[in-house]
């Protein structure tokens, strides 16, 4: 009986040094997360759920496919090998990684990429702070009705996100999109192929500085609502629509020191379009082409041209900006006279 009892005490010594080795940890970890052998975790998905708050989750450079949106409701730093090495991708719509909560997170050297027709965002951000390094966004894509449009990042809530030398690319939506009171700070960022570069709206705020949003179906910047955008040494280019288009319920932010090139051409050329009276500062700024406005519809508006329908044109102060001028008075687009 004595022998049986010390066989039995043993076991459960033993099964109990077990369970403790085998436990998710309590403390912040850095842990690999890869398929081959000898990984901490096989998944992204499994180390997501069972590291503690705070964790460093080094991934490998090979794909991670994604069979579900994965929501990251923790703070956590996630590393990979590289933008063209490591590489996220879902095959499901909606979205393809969410954060959500108070959290503070970090993303390196990966990709995060669509690789499905369902429409849906790249990331979405409902709060918490992020910053993105080394990162590409892209190939949100957009609903067979087009009524959802894909975008690459969504800021909202009070979300803030630092961000610098990231791509978003061949997103059907925007490229970046901050609303509601959300803010941004950009640099050395690149928004290319987009619907539209970056779209700010709601009452969000940021800084883009010595960054490119250039071949974008629409507008390299769109700024609505109460935004407050200070755009600082960037690259406009090659845009379907104007390098910044603002329409705002008051004014704000900044567009300085910006060159301009070739944007909005089968509207006649608008570098930056401006529907008033609030307006942003305008200073500072060059435009590549000369202003010809024999055709006031349909003729070339190349430079800044402030759309004052159904106000009284006000004195404009647009000082050292090495653009054409343009201020169009009317009630609309074909009763216009632009000066």
């Amino acid at each position: 009986m004595k022998y049986i009892q010390i066989i039995l005490a043993l076991i459960i010594v033993i099964s109990s040094s077990f369970a403790c080795t085998t436990s998710d940890p309590t403390e912040p970890v850095t842990v690999h997360v890869s398929p081959e052998r000898g990984s901490d975790y096989a998944t992204l998905e499994e180390a997501v759920e069972r590291v503690p708050p705070n964790s460093t989750l080094i991934l490998d450079a090979i794909e991670y496919r994604l069979s579900a949106p994965l929501v990251i409701s923790k703070s956590l730093t996630i590393q990979g090998a590289g933008v063209d090495a490591t590489i996220i991708t879902s095959s499901v719509g909606g979205y393809i990684i969410a954060f959500e909560g108070d959290g503070q997170w970090a993303l390196s050297d990966l990709a995060i990429e669509r690789t499905t027709q369902f429409a849906s965002d790249i990331m979405f951000m409902h709060g918490g702070e992020i910053v993105l390094e080394n990162c590409k966004l892209a190939g949100g894509a957009e609903s067979e009705d087009e009524s959802i449009r894909g975008m690459g990042l969504v800021l909202t809530n009070n979300a803030q996100a630092g961000i610098a030398n990231c791509s978003f690319v061949r997103n059907d939506g925007a490229g970046i999109f901050v609303g509601y009171t959300a803010s941004a700070t950009m640099e050395q960022v690149t928004c290319s192929e987009n619907g539209i570069g970056i779209l700010f709206g709601d009452n969000a705020t940021g800084l883009l500085q010595d960054s490119t949003c250039a071949d974008n179906k629409g507008a390299g910047v769109h700024l609505l609502g109460n935004a407050r955008l200070d755009l600082t040494d960037n690259r406009l280019l090659n845009n379907g629509g104007p390098g910044v288009f603002a329409r705002l319920d008051s004014s704000g932010g900044k567009i300085q020191s910006n060159s301009f090139s070739k944007n909005a051409l089968g509207l006649g050329g608008m570098d930056i379009q401006i529907y008033g009276p609030p307006m942003p500062e305008v200073s500072g700024n060059s435009c590549s082409n000369e202003s010809n406005r024999d055709h006031v519809w349909g003729g070339d508006l190349d430079g800044i041209v402030f759309m004052m329908f159904g106000h009284e044109a006000p004195q404009i102060s647009v000082p050292a900006n090495n653009c054409a001028i343009a201020v169009c008075t009317g009630m609309s687009l074909w009763s216009m006279s632009c000066k």
